[in-house]
Parts: C-alpha cells; sequence; structure tokens
C-alpha cells in the first residue's frame, strides 16, 4: 500500500497515476475525511492555475518583447523566438486535466465521510424510489454543488458518470432531520433507477466515518458498473436539462 501524501494527491490531479493507483486513492478518502478534504484543496487550487495559465497564453505578446526576441534571433546566446513561445504556453491542460471535476469528487468523498451505521440497501428497489425533488436536482444540478431539495433536507450532487449500459448516473449525498444517505442513481429514460444508497440515522458530520464494509460494498458497486473516469464538467452538462 502506498503512502498517500499531497506528492501523490498531486500526481493523480495530473493525470499520472494508473487505474489501480487511482482506485487506491479514491478508497483512502472515502475513509479519510481529512485527506479528502485536502485533495479538495489541491484541486480547488489547481483548477485556478489553469485558468491563470490559460489566461496568460491567450493574452498577446507585448510589441516590444517581440521585436527585442526577433533582432536577437541570431545570437546563440539568446532562445530563438519560436523556443520562447513553446516555453511560455502552460505545462497544465484544462481539458485533459479536469480539477474541478476531481474537485467535485473530493467535496462529495468528504461530506460522504460523515455517514455512521449505515447500510447498503438494495438496488433500484421500489421501496427506495427517488423523491421528485431528488431526480429533478439529478437533472440540474452540476457536480459539486449543494442545494436545498425540501424544508428540511439538502443534496450535495458527487460526480456524474456512464455506466456499462451507457445511462448517465450520478453518485451523491443527502442530509436531513431525519438522517444522512450517500448514493448512487442512474437515469432510465426520463426516470432515475436507484442503484447503491447507504443510509443512517446520523446527519452528515466529520465526527463519523462510515463502517470499511460499507466503504467497500459502495466501491464495489463503482468499480461493477461505471466505465471509464468520472464525468468532465463540460461533459456532464451534456447530460444534464
Amino acid at each position: 500500500m502506498m503512502q498517500i501524501n499531497d506528492e501523490i494527491l498531486s500526481a493523480m490531479l495530473d493525470g499520472e497515476l494508473d487505474a489501480e493507483q487511482i482506485q487506491e486513492v479514491n478508497h483512502a478518502m472515502v475513509a479519510d475525511p481529512k485527506l479528502a478534504a485536502r485533495f479538495a484543496e489541491l484541486a480547488a487550487a489547481n483548477a485556478s492555475f489553469v485558468q491563470s495559465a490559460k489566461m496568460i497564453d491567450e493574452a498577446p505578446m507585448p510589441d516590444a518583447v517581440t521585436r527585442l526576441l526577433e533582432s536577437a534571433e541570431q545570437d546563440s546566446n539568446v532562445a530563438d523566438l519560436q523556443a520562447f513561445r513553446q516555453l511560455r504556453k502552460p505545462t497544465h491542460n484544462a481539458s485533459n486535466k479536469p480539477a474541478l471535476r476531481w474537485a467535485a469528487l473530493a467535496a462529495s468523498l468528504a461530506l460522504a465521510v460523515g455517514l455512521a451505521g449505515g447500510n447498503l440497501l438494495g438496488t433500484g428497489s421500489s421501496s427506495h424510489a427517488l423523491s421528485p425533488a431528488v431526480a429533478d436536482a439529478l437533472n440540474s444540478v452540476s457536480s459539486g454543488e449543494q442545494v436545498e431539495i425540501g424544508s428540511t433536507e439538502s443534496m450535495l450532487a458527487g460526480f456524474s458518470f456512464v455506466d456499462t449500459d451507457e445511462r448517465f448516473c450520478r453518485q451523491f449525498s443527502v442530509n436531513s432531520q431525519d438522517g444522512s444517505s450517500n448514493q448512487i442513481a442512474c437515469r432510465d429514460g426520463e426516470d432515475w433507477e436507484q442503484v447503491a444508497v447507504i443510509r443512517s440515522t446520523e446527519q452528515l458530520s466529520e465526527s463519523y466515518q462510515p463502517a470499511s464494509a460499507n466503504n467497500q460494498a459502495l466501491d464495489g458497486v463503482l468499480d461493477t458498473i461505471m466505465v471509464g473516469a468520472p464525468l468532465s464538467l463540460e461533459e456532464e452538462a451534456r447530460w444534464l436539462d
């Protein structure tokens, strides 16, 4: 088992971990709220850097700098203009290093670790049908956003993915006065099918952590039905209403 530190978390953000390592980090974040919170901080910082780098790259180079480089183009002691332009390009790419997507995932995991004494319930059971308010939120709320879905309930949209049946699926958490739940649901036509849910009589709180068996059960569902990586926010937007 690898030691998960900032270097490993940053490598995950940069897409440098293999599938087995990503799975190990995800499982660790489910079990450790502090690790999930730290990952969210790094993801947010990385997203800010990507945006800043993009703005710098898109800004025109000052004419004075361009003229200076062009005049020194033949000097072997000065980097040529093309090389300078290449070095000036940011190394982070917002499209293939979707920090915002990972930030949403980390935020969801950070909230989900508050579950205590929960149990993984059946899949797609009508007795565990989603409320219209939750279904409406799943159709419209972007990952990482938390919304009120009633006078005493709130929902945090975690991350989205496509399952083996090519359905749009979402991981999310619901908190109410009666307790909390960490859920997975997939859209089937116009309706949402609840695939898995861990319910608890405790409200979400950093003072509680779920049993290891519950973590493994929910992870097992994702490992079974999830195809590829979570959707980026841009990909997710194409599925939302």
